[in-house]
């Protein structure tokens, strides 16, 4: 079965942005596999959020991590999140 995609909506803070500090980075995986890899010039805000489209069905577990352009370290990384955890909200 064919499922239509989802919308994800991640929101991230990262404080003390500026031109060449922001988030670079936005990955997403879904049951460990990548499955959207975002790369960024800037960001619009210190707390912000993106949507993404994609294809998951209950038992699928996604993954979301952000990156600082600067540092390059993890600024954020989701728990495993299991797609009914979503569902109910």
């Amino acid at each position: 079965m064919i499922c239509p995609p989802q919308t994800l909506q991640v929101t991230i803070t990262h404080t003390r942005f500026s031109d060449n500090h922001y988030v670079g980075k936005l990955e997403i995986k879904k049951n460990g596999n990548l499955v959207s890899l975002k790369e960024y010039k800037s960001q619009p805000a210190e707390t912000f959020t993106y949507a993404f489209q994609v294809t998951a069905v209950v038992g699928d577990v996604l993954e979301v991590t952000a990156y600082c352009s600067k540092f390059g370290l993890e600024i954020g990384k989701t728990n495993d999140v299991p797609l009914e955890s979503l569902l109910q909200g």
